[in-house]
């Protein structure tokens, strides 16, 4: 068990180190959880949808896949999670790609 426990703990600091790479986003370091609500709410706002738009532009646009806020309840409008229960290869490809998503749907 303290096996996996270390290699989330590992998970959520990679996690922690690529979104901190990000502009236009804020997050919380995760303490308890395996995933990171993440603030996207700049980018919402100047998008113009909401996070479950959002989420489904990344998916059908990008090929990545985020859950929206709104399905933890309407007080996680304006937020992402991004689950770290998968390889640290594939969170490092899914925030990059989401890094791309940001800067491309940023300038537009």
């Amino acid at each position: 068990v303290m096996n996996m426990v270390k290699q989330y703990w590992r998970r959520r600091d990679v996690v922690v180190e690529e979104l901190s790479k990000l502009e236009n986003i804020r997050f919380v370091k995760p303490k308890g959880a395996f995933y990171a609500l993440v603030d996207v709410s700049k980018i919402l706002n100047k998008l113009k949808v909401n996070s479950e738009e959002f989420v489904k532009m990344l998916i059908e646009k990008y090929g990545v896949a985020f859950l929206h806020g709104t399905a933890l309840g309407s007080y996680g409008e304006g937020f992402i999670r991004i689950s770290f229960a998968t390889s640290e290869e594939n969170i490092r490809e899914g925030i990059r790609i989401l890094g791309k998503a940001i800067e491309e749907l940023s300038k537009s």
